[in-house]
């Protein structure tokens, strides 16, 4: 089995174990016999359990970005960063019991520090995939108040049993303070331009 099978195996197994038992149960022995290799194996596939978060959040940011690619493109700046969390929780559709596990298992002030430090990265994915600036102070507070959002957002999407996620697009619509007008100062993609051909 190459590196890449191995990482994947290994990641699957860890949110099929968050999928049945909380967060905070599952230890990374569990995850090595679940996936079927030594914990030496797992070691040198993953060099902590932050590691193999990190992971899945590159998983679901990759996930995410395919399906904006294929949405239409908005005028609108707000649109377009709602349209990304909205593909983002429909990548998640089918971890919902794992994620549910996630959010509900960062008791201690540790683990909740490294989701927050990891959200916020996922979130400037959420400003890439929308055509705005991640860079600098003023795009890492609007990453993290997209971050804000999506997490305020998640409660009503871990009960939206709607496809097309009325509920969640309405808590989204409520928790992202930022409004068109602000964030058209980000804005910096025109997605109809081509690149220099020979590019």
């Amino acid at each position: 089995m190459n590196e890449d099978a191995t990482a994947d195996r290994v990641l699957d197994a860890y949110l099929a174990l968050m999928a049945d038992r909380p967060f905070d149960r599952v230890s990374m022995r569990m995850v090595a016999e679940a996936a079927g290799i030594s914990l030496a194996q797992l070691r040198a596939t993953f060099a902590s359990e932050e590691a193999l978060l990190e992971s899945f959040a590159a998983r679901v940011d990759g996930a995410m970005l395919d399906r904006v690619d294929a949405h239409p493109w908005a005028d609108d700046p707000r649109a377009r960063i709602v349209t990304a969390m909205l593909a983002r929780f429909e990548v998640l559709a089918p971890l919902k019991p794992a994620i549910r596990s996630l959010l509900t298992g960062a008791a201690d002030p540790a683990t909740a520090l490294f989701f927050g430090r990891v959200s916020v990265e996922e979130h400037r994915w959420t400003l890439i995939a929308a055509g705005l600036n991640h860079r600098g102070p003023r795009a890492r507070n609007l990453a993290e108040a997209v971050s804000l959002a999506f997490v305020t957002a998640a409660a009503a999407w871990l009960d939206d049993v709607d496809v097309a996620l009325h509920r969640t697009r309405t808590a989204i619509e409520q928790a992202f303070a930022y409004d068109s007008a602000a964030l058209a100062t980000f804005d910096t993609f025109d997605r109809t331009e081509s690149l220099p051909s020979g590019r």
